[in-house]
């Protein structure tokens, strides 16, 4: 049994179903997964709106390919976690070990971008800064700090194309030549961190980032539709991207870094945002770090449960909350404080004070992405719960608070069941 009550999953479809009946969302994809990989509970929903419904229009459903943004990087984190592993990267390793010019990166101290004193690195800029956002390394687009026009003035145009052109060691140049906004370890900024980590992965393996992706992880899983463009024949699987318009409604998004570029294989193979993939797929990613790095129904792993557990507990510094160490943040992909940060996820450290995490069990971890798709995995209650929709930005409205109560609450008897087992084990 899956100790679910029927009306409090009536809730999740009510929700999803507000969401896009109120014009505010092109639609909604939910589906909420057992430790075993299995559906425990799936809704669909799709706007009737014209700007929706219209030409070419795809639905969104179990086949719909969605460009999941930054929910890419926890697989890098893992990508890297398996170089870990295998004795072929160190989380203490240097960013300048693997990419040298990162030797002179300059911290910003004062002025604006034309008058700037900067200093050298006091502390070593490591991975660990890298997978924890912690390095001070900006993103260029979302910010308007003296760092991020910098950035920005050094990927120059193809940062208007999502970066899709820009070949990783140009990328992982520009960064090392721009000023970090504060020394690595000092604060949070979300930043380019998983793609310069997704350069790193390429040197430290000898293979490109999907080869390796498709070798270590999306093959042994069995995630066949993802990857870092959607091929010719399944371009009609892939969903229309939209943007959040004034007065709460939502139009198709002509941006180009949104549409037809995904269509060919990018030069940029982004471990911070660069994946497509569909809800069944992500769910098979989702129930493998449910299940310590194993490979439900097989004797394999992907990871170590070590490994895992050091990826999902908070790591920032004398565990501060995400919010205490974000400086003028440019952009989260969370909501509010209560969350910690672990390698590459959010680690929810304070359910009372969490959006929506009231009923969440402690460690509930997950991220977002760009286009307000989203994950979390909650060890507590044994599930994990995705939302894939593709709607931009992705902070428009409170939507993952709201998904993470309802889960939850839907879920409550499965919390019990974990309760009662462990009072029978102890």
């Amino acid at each position: 049994s899956t100790h679910m009550s029927e009306g409090r999953l009536e809730a999740i479809r009510t929700l999803v179903d507000t969401w896009v009946y109120g014009n505010t969302h092109p639609g909604a994809v939910v589906g909420l997964y057992d430790e075993h990989g299995k559906e425990i509970f799936y809704h669909e929903r799709n706007s009737i709106k014209p700007d929706f419904a219209g030409e070419n229009a795809v639905g969104f459903n179990r086949e719909t390919i969605f460009r999941v943004y930054s929910m890419t990087k926890p697989v890098t984190g893992v990508a890297a976690m398996i170089l870990v592993e295998r004795g072929l990267l160190s989380l203490q390793d240097e960013v300048s070990k693997w990419i040298p010019a990162f030797k002179d990166t300059q911290v910003y101290v004062s002025g604006d971008a034309d008058n700037m004193v900067t200093e050298p690195i006091k502390e070593p800029l490591t991975l660990y800064h890298l997978m924890t956002h912690t390095s001070g390394i900006v993103y260029g687009f979302f910010g308007q700090t003296p760092s991020d026009k910098i950035l920005s003035k050094n990927l120059g145009p193809d940062l208007l194309q999502g970066l899709r052109n820009t070949t990783l060691p140009d990328l992982a140049h520009a960064v090392a030549i721009s000023p970090l906004k504060f020394q690595p370890g000092s604060g949070f900024e979300y930043g380019l961190n998983l793609d310069i980590l997704g350069y790193i992965i390429e040197l430290a393996s000898g293979l490109p980032l999907d080869e390796f992706f498709h070798k270590e992880i999306f093959t042994p899983l069995g995630m066949v539709d993802t990857d870092f463009f959607c091929p010719p024949e399944k371009m009609h699987r892939l969903a229309k991207c939209y943007e959040v318009t004034p007065g709460m409604s939502f139009k198709r998004s002509m941006h180009p870094t949104k549409n037809e570029l995904w269509g060919e294989k990018p030069i940029n193979l982004a471990g911070g945002g660069g994946l497509v993939s569909t809800i069944g797929d992500y769910a098979k990613f989702t129930t493998c770090l449910l299940n310590h790095g194993a490979i439900v129904g097989t004797e394999k792993r992907i990871l170590s449960a070590d490994s895992v557990a050091r990826m999902t507990r908070n790591v920032l510094p004398n565990g501060a909350d995400i919010h205490d160490l974000a400086r003028s943040p440019g952009f989260l992909e969370v909501d509010g404080g209560g969350f910690g940060f672990g390698l590459s996820m959010y680690v929810l450290t304070n359910p009372q004070m969490a959006q929506g995490g009231i009923l969440s069990g402690h460690g509930e971890y997950g991220w977002g992405g760009f286009a307000s798709t989203a994950f979390f995995v909650d060890p507590v209650y044994k599930f994990s719960s995705i939302l894939m929709t593709q709607l931009t930005p992705s902070n428009a409205y409170p939507i993952r608070g709201h998904l993470r109560y309802l889960s939850h609450w839907a879920l409550q008897d499965r919390l019990k069941e974990a309760q009662t087992t462990e009072a029978e084990s102890t």
